[in-house]
């Protein structure tokens, strides 16, 4: 074997040919393993550790950021002894590169530019602070492992929200996932920072206060922060009674805090359980998490897509390591994951009841600027792809009053061109109305429609409907005003 080449993971993929003559061990390039669905790549790491090779193997793929990601975000389907493997070469590699009190978190300073990263901050669905949690809910959605190994440096997260808070603004993402928000502690010199010092950064620098949901019901201070914050415990898998109990002990001490999960139990069918429950036909598919866009946490930068449960995506989500920022032209019959790891994927919130990408389509900002609308089926194959244009309101509504599409709302009959309303709705400025109402937020191809409320003069408060085909570029307003 040549000086530098990897046994494990070789440079570049050998031609079929020469592949299948040799070893087992050599076939799998960076490229191959980051592929592998969970199950794959849990049985590829049982598969080397037979072999006396896992060791070896995790300690030469510490240097790929990627791979760490990959490795990070799976590691609840890894058996116990890998999952201290892995956490032991990261650990390590942390000791030898030291914390840089300067950077941002993962240095991704180094990795992309101002104006890249510029993108990805302003599309994250997530800032998860610690890696591992102290709950370890047996049927985690998102696959937490249990315990804490990790943790974003706190000078690491201030340089973030004073470089980039304006862009995280945008989101206003939570901050945590797959892990516990009490559980977050950072030396700062001799000063021990908490998950109460990072929600004070995005206050202070971003202009939000960060969303809570914690399964921490023993710290009373905790608890006081979170009712503070109009957060929520999680009181999932206690008896009805039990939950009814520790919310009106709350209540008794003017802590008027929120609950969610009352009398349920966690979902089976989701992540890991999917492999001892399967997929109930009778259950929706979708996973927990109702938004694209961009994740961070303290083991790697990930795009992630809401997609149908399945063998490949057992979480509902393809959650897959962003590697870099690229104007590279996303395909039909390519993997949308292949387009994840090039390509920034844009915030959006989501109907629960949808599969995503399958169904509404996924937003791709590329390195350029350009933007596409990608759909995909069920394995993640991409079935349409499309340059996408940034949704004008005023545009749908001149198009509606050009073509005298305005309709009465009760009656359904057209209104009269030169009628009182038609004339006051030429002078709205629907300018200030897309930022007040967010009416601007980008969106799938296909039918959409805004419903939103406007004073007009000498009529008062109206009621205005703009229903826009954006592949047709077709409007028409409904007013729910008779007039």
């Amino acid at each position: 074997m040549a000086e530098g080449e990897s046994k494990f993971i070789p440079d570049t993929a050998e031609p079929e040919k020469e592949e299948a003559e040799k070893p087992e061990e050599e076939k799998f390039s960076p490229e191959r393993v980051l592929e592998m669905p969970p199950k794959e790549l849990a049985d590829f790491f049982s598969d080397l550790q037979e072999k006396g090779e896992l060791e070896a193997f995790l300690k030469e793929a510490a240097e790929n950021d990627a791979l760490v990601a990959q490795f990070s975000y799976w590691e609840k389907w890894l058996a116990k002894d890998q999952r201290r493997l892995v956490d032991e070469v990261v650990a390590k590699k942390r000791e030898v590169y030291g914390e840089n009190s300067e950077s941002l978190p993962l240095e991704l300073e180094k990795k992309f530019t101002p104006a890249e990263l510029h993108s990805i901050f302003s599309n994250l669905v997530g800032i998860q602070l610690t890696f591992g949690c102290s709950k370890g809910c047996p049927f985690c959605a998102l696959d937490a492992v249990p315990g804490v190994r990790e943790h974003i440096p706190y000078s690491q997260l201030a340089n973030l929200f004073q470089k980039y808070g304006r862009e995280i603004k945008e989101t206003e993402p939570p901050l945590y996932w797959a892990s516990e928000p009490s559980d977050y502690a950072s030396k700062q010199g001799l000063e021990d920072k908490t998950y109460q010092d990072v929600h004070q950064l995005a206050d202070e620098y971003a202009g939000y206060s960060p969303p809570i949901t914690s399964k921490n019901i023993e710290d009373q201070e905790w608890l006081d922060f979170v009712g503070e914050q109009q957060g929520r415990v999680s009181l999932y898998g206690r008896e009805p009674a039990q939950a009814e109990k520790i919310i009106q002990d709350q209540w008794s001490k003017k802590n008027m805090i929120r609950s969610v999960g009352e009398g349920r139990e966690h979902s089976k069918g989701i992540g890991l359980s999917l492999m001892k429950e399967g997929l109930e036909e009778e259950k929706e598919k979708t996973g927990i998490v109702n938004r694209d866009g961009v994740l961070l946490s303290p083991r790697g930068l990930y795009n992630v897509v809401r997609v149908p449960i399945s063998d490949k995506y057992p979480q509902g989500l393809a959650a897959v390591p962003l590697e870099k920022v690229t104007s590279e032209e996303i395909k039909v019959g390519e993997s949308i994951d292949d387009a994840m790891r090039e390509h920034v994927v844009e915030f959006r919130d989501l109907d629960p009841k949808i599969h995503g990408g399958e169904e509404e389509g996924v937003i791709f900002i590329c390195g350029n600027g350009t933007e596409y609308v990608v759909k995909n089926n069920e394995d993640g194959i991409i079935t349409l792809c499309e340059k996408y244009d940034r949704v004008d309101v005023s545009e749908f509504v001149q198009i509606s009053l050009a073509n005298n599409e305005v309709y009465d709302e009760n009656t359904g009959e057209k209104i009269e061109a030169d009628s009182k309303i038609i004339e006051a709705l030429k002078t709205i400025d629907f300018f200030d109305l897309e930022h007040e109402f967010s009416l601007q937020k980008k969106i799938s191809i296909g039918p959409k429609k805004w419903d939103f409320q406007v004073e007009i003069k000498n009529i008062g408060f109206v009621g205005v409907s703009i229903e826009a085909d954006l592949a047709t570029r077709k409007s028409r307003i409904k007013i729910s005003q008779k007039v």
